[in-house]
């Protein structure tokens, strides 16, 4: 009896129903294996994109095949099994060491050479298809952007929605959202949100608090608060303004419960953005606007905390917290200062308050030139982390290695028997045997490389390899070449280029003294010797 299991294959909802449906293929793959003699034991179905090779049902397939419970797999078609040529190799290296065949109702046969010839140009032909289909909808896209149309989401802007015409646009929003004279629509309480923070001087809390004591819901019909506000007063499409692609979706490594790929947003090169002017759409004047956003800028909303190189690293030496703060001084234009935070937990101490930011930082940059000239220190610093790491990790680096050979042995027992049960096929009884075998062999591999994972993982976070090593010293001392360069950077790179080095700064009680602490390693300087400024 030869079992076998069919896959079938979806990748909308939209395909399910008026597609080549699931029921539809499973039929297909049931008259092939009847007509063919092959008994059905599974059957195996994916609401899911063809070009991920960790579909659900596909990895329930697999799962059973490796414990040797199917001799051979049907699909409908090519397409059906993988798109892309990427995903298809994935899928047969997958499938190859296990003792199954692998067959289409369109008779694609990969264990001939002319049928893997023609598997790849299928699933080439899948891919293509896939790209013509993206192609298709950025084409769509453009074709909006070109027509001044805004496609408006669900969430969207608060004041405005779609138009519920084709093709999709957006217009202002003209419902009655309360009786609240002046705040009956959500275009007049944008209104009264900028009026209020530019006019009336009104912080982002009180706002919220005053929408919310007049019972105005927001664009998804919750309560108000500084945020939401906040994200009201910083949009430009209010002034007619809208920009579109500005971030993309991107797929990471993660899985959730249903075993779809997670995905994350991350923003595009400001290159790739396009800005739509609709005059049309104007709730708000530029000029207000940008009063609005002059204020942010100046230090109470969060735009102002980038200013701040140290925001985050900074501390005094009984490890109280300083945030950056700016503000007007003897009739002086804003000043920026770091400020001792006095809301942190309960604990208070003698520490001086304020430090004035741009002398502090100034010493702090410097020392960075200064070490970044010094290639020699900063080797001698990562070696000396190497040499830490791995003599804190030895243990775990021995048990790691012995479980390495162990899983050299167990992968080459595995793939002796598999090519055993390949030569014992036409027996049913040795056949079975092998099968189990195969199946035990296989959970003990997979026991011993879970255990090894869990064991590594912590040892390959902390050790530094030779090759990164001196990466990252050529990377620093490319920084260095041109010392006015680097003091030029913007203040997004110089904090990243912080983040990278992993720098923390503690300040004494009466700000004469500073220690810049980097890997353990203590620097102190006196804020007094005006060489360091």
């Amino acid at each position: 009896m030869t079992r076998a299991a069919l896959y079938a294959r979806v990748s909308t909802e939209q395909q399910k129903d008026h597609g080549t449906s699931l029921a539809s293929q499973l039929d297909q793959c049931r008259h092939y294996a009847q007509r063919h003699g092959y008994t059905t034991a599974y059957e195996f179905t994916d609401d899911h994109s063809g070009t991920d090779p960790y579909r659900p049902g596909m990895n329930q397939l697999i799962d059973l095949a490796q414990c040797g419970h199917i001799d051979v797999l049907i699909c409908y078609d090519q397409d059906r099994f993988a798109r892309g040529d990427e995903c298809f190799y994935v899928l047969l290296a997958r499938l190859q060491p296990l003792p199954i065949e692998f067959v289409s109702t369109g008779r694609l046969d990969v264990e001939s050479f002319a049928g893997k010839l023609l598997s790849v140009f299928s699933a080439l032909m899948s891919g293509e298809e896939t790209r013509k289909i993206r192609e298709r909808t950025m084409r769509g896209r453009r074709k909006a952007v070109d027509d001044h149309r805004i496609l408006q989401s669900s969430g969207g802007l608060f004041g405005y929605a779609s138009t519920g015409t084709k093709p999709k646009d957006t217009m202002i929003d003209d419902t009655i959202i309360s009786d609240v004279p002046g705040l009956e629509t959500k275009p007049q309480v944008v209104q009264w949100i900028f009026h209020q923070y530019v006019y009336e001087r009104n912080n982002a809390h009180a706002i919220a608090r005053m929408l919310n004591e007049y019972g105005i819901p927001t664009q998804l019909r919750g309560r108000w608060d500084a945020t939401k506000v906040r994200k009201v007063l910083t949009q430009p499409g209010y002034t007619g303004a809208f920009t579109r692609y500005k971030t993309r979706q991107v797929a990471t490594n993660q899985r959730n419960a249903q075993g779809r790929v997670i995905r994350e947003t991350e923003y595009r090169d400001q290159s790739e953005w396009i800005t739509i002017q609709r005059d049309d759409l104007v709730i708000i004047d530029v000029e207000v606007f940008e009063k609005a956003r002059k204020r942010l800028d100046s230090g109470r909303g969060t735009i102002g905390r980038t200013e701040y190189l140290l925001s985050r690293r900074i501390r005094c030496e009984h490890s109280i917290p300083y945030a950056g703060k700016s503000k007007a001084h003897d009739g002086k234009p804003n000043i920026r200062y770091y400020v001792l935070n006095p809301t942190f937990g309960i604990k208070r101490c003698h520490c001086h308050t304020y430090i004035n930011a741009t002398r502090l930082e100034a010493v702090v940059w410097n020392w960075v030139a200064d070490l970044l000239n010094d290639t020699q220190r900063v080797l001698d610093t990562y070696r000396q982390l190497q040499a830490e790491a791995l003599e804190h990790h030895a243990t775990a680096i021995e048990s790691v290695n012995q479980f390495d050979a162990a899983i050299q042995e167990a992968e080459a027992e595995l793939a002796y028997l598999i090519e055993e049960a390949r030569r014992y096929r036409d027996n049913p009884r040795v056949k079975a045997q092998y099968r189990q075998m195969i199946k035990d062999q296989t959970a003990k591999l997979d026991a011993l490389t879970a255990e090894r994972n869990r064991l590594a993982l912590p040892v390959e976070d902390a050790l530094i390899s030779d090759e990164q090593i001196a990466q990252t010293v050529q990377h620093f001392s490319d920084l260095s070449v041109d010392t006015e360069a680097l003091h030029a950077l913007s203040m997004t790179e110089k904090k990243r280029l912080l983040d990278e080095l992993d720098i923390r700064v503690v300040l004494h009680a009466d700000h004469s003294t500073l220690d810049i602490i980097w890997y353990g390693q203590v620097d102190r300087f006196y804020l007094n010797d005006p060489s360091r400024l």
